[in-house]
């Protein structure tokens, strides 16, 4: 039996691998909480702009209830940060922290290697569970903190590398009768404040539990009371940051558009034209942005000979763990067939299977990038291939084989890996930023609010959301990654009406989502604003002393100021 210091030890060890990972890919340059640079660079993905604003718009206002909610945003009725994946649980932690904050803080370098280091020590533990052997989990410990899925999501959606979260309700199932349901009660509230995508991953492996242990021990109330109890700590974490704010349509395209490919196992390639490995060849796919789920080759090449043993045995195995794990197999198919979803594709084609009722479509529309939930059943698939390696005949067998898989996986990442950290440290700029303009410099103190005028969200309104957010103005587009739409129509057309009763805010920038709106508005602007394409923004400037105007130009690069005439 492991004494406490041993067991302490070891952990402190995957916590150490969880952070030299993390050190390997991200260098220490994020971990300087007032360094944002990297942030409006565009961190690869420029929703971490979005992610970095709603984070402002929170230690701007008074902390409320529920705790996620700021009213500068959806201006005047207001919305969750939790919408804008701010992380609303660290997000408290650090709002409570506020007075004692330097002017400019991010958490969110910190944030992910609090997830590196997470992501280490439940993999060690979870894989403690199953391989006995020490040195054959440090390994096992590695392939984890190197997972792919976890990696590119980490240079993408800081709220997203939580994956720590699947590890830990995975090592709860296995422990069966020994696992606590207060832990799991701990990980559902956990993934609703964390990011909402993560609780149906949980909710479906502490379903698979409790079904197994009511299965085994015909304890069914006591079980399900127990799958009750872990939707209603994710639902509480919900409604504490605000979930249940958001009440009307949201503006985001639907389920069956981000799925999973049929190639998206060994396809290595993710968005941002990313490649993943020195060998194997990439595939076309049908929207690349989220169908990301690429094994590694050391984990493709054990399942290929894992595979060719398994069919000279007849699927023996396969069959003794679907006997083993009969809840779990049916959740596993479950997940993936829903993150492949009703419209399949296959490389760059996609193919309608069949339509959803109509009564599932709005709960499937929250869930729209199904491919997410392929997650658990990838990291279950991985622990199913080790299981199969360390059944080899020998530790040293076991050993050599755990080497070589170590070897080709990363490997064959390596430069990757080193492209990854380079850029990262570089600061480079993926994406042009729109408010890099003098006229938004200039005129910081110049307005109180940000009027989107359009039946959707202004392009690129999260660069404007970020500058409102420094200089502490209001902002009516909700610049989420669930807008109320509803919302920004009605505020819309009250303020039309108000421009054609020539009445416009001497402090309101106004902003239109589209040309053709502007030019609706126009006949009642040109005396009373200065109409222009300001940098990818069409505007109108009320005609005051407060505002500087830059020099108007023709010069067709981003940064133009372009006067309507």
């Amino acid at each position: 039996m492991m004494n406490q210091n041993q067991k302490r030890t070891e952990y402190l060890y995957a916590l150490l691998i969880g952070f030299l990972s993390f050190s390997i890919l991200f260098g220490v340059r994020s971990l300087n909480f007032t360094d944002d640079s990297w942030i409006l660079s565009g961190y690869v993905d420029r929703d971490i702009v979005q992610h970095y604003t709603g984070w402002l718009f929170y230690r701007n206002e008074p902390l409320r209830f529920p705790f996620g909610f700021v009213q500068s945003i959806n201006y005047p009725k207001g919305a969750s940060i939790l919408f804008c994946d701010s992380i609303p649980l660290v997000a408290l932690i650090f709002r409570i922290l506020n007075p004692i904050l330097p002017s400019t803080f991010q958490y969110f370098g910190l944030w992910i290697c609090f997830c590196y280091l997470m992501q280490g020590l439940f993999a060690y533990r979870l894989s403690k569970q199953l391989f006995q052997d020490e040195i054959h989990c440090y390994f096992s410990t590695i392939l984890f903190v190197f997972a792919p899925i976890l990696i590119e999501r980490s240079f993408r959606h800081s709220s997203l590398c939580a994956h720590f979260l699947i590890l830990w309700a995975i090592a709860l199932y296995f422990q069966k009768e020994k696992s606590s349901l207060w832990e799991a009660l701990l990980v559902s509230f956990l993934a609703g404040g964390i990011h909402t995508y993560f609780i149906p991953m949980v909710l479906a492996i502490f379903f698979s539990l409790h079904m197994d242990l009511a299965i085994r021990s015909k304890q069914w109330l006591r079980h399900i009371c127990s799958i009750i109890l872990c939707v209603l700590s994710s639902l509480f974490a919900l409604f504490i940051f605000g979930f249940f704010t958001q009440t009307t349509r949201w503006s985001h395209l639907g389920y069956g558009l981000f799925v999973m490919n049929f190639n998206s196992l060994f396809n290595p390639i993710s968005a941002n034209d990313v490649h993943w490995s020195m060998v194997l060849p990439t595939w076309d796919v049908f929207l690349i942005y989220e169908n990301f789920l690429y094994l590694g080759l050391g984990i493709l090449v054990l399942l290929f000979f894992v595979f060719v043993l398994e069919a000279k045995n007849k699927f023996l195995s396969i069959r003794k763990v679907v006997r083993q794990y009969p809840v779990l197999t049916i959740v596993c198919i479950a997940l993936t067939l829903f993150a492949i979803s009703n419209y399949t594709t296959i490389n760059d084609s996609r193919y309608h299977l069949f339509d959803l009722p109509s009564k599932l479509v709005p709960f499937f529309d929250m869930i729209r990038s199904s491919s997410r939930m392929f997650w658990p059943v990838y990291y279950l698939t991985i622990l199913y291939l080790l299981r199969a390696l360390f059944t080899l005949p020998s530790k040293k067998l076991v050993t050599i084989g755990m080497l070589l898989l170590l070897i080709l996986q990363l490997g064959d990442m390596a430069p990757t890996i080193f492209f990854k950290n380079k850029d990262f440290q570089s600061g480079s700029n993926h994406f042009d930023n729109p408010i890099d303009n003098s006229f938004f410099e200039e005129n910081k103190d110049s307005f109180d609010h940000i009027q989107t005028i359009g039946n959707h969200e202004t392009f690129r309104g999260l660069y404007l959301a970020y500058w409102a957010a420094k200089n502490h103005m209001t902002v009516n587009d909700p610049f989420s990654a669930a807008a109320n739409i509803d919302d920004l129509v009605e505020s819309s057309q009250q303020q039309i009406a108000l421009i054609k009763e020539g009445q416009l805010d001497s402090r309101t920038l106004y902003v239109f989502v589209d040309k053709e709106t502007l030019d609706s508005c126009y006949p009642y602007l040109s005396n009373i604003a200065t109409v222009a394409q300001l940098s990818e923004y069409y505007v109108a400037i009320p005609n005051t002393s407060n505002v500087k105007l830059p020099e108007e130009c023709t010069d067709e690069g981003a940064n133009r100021f372009i006067v309507y005439k």
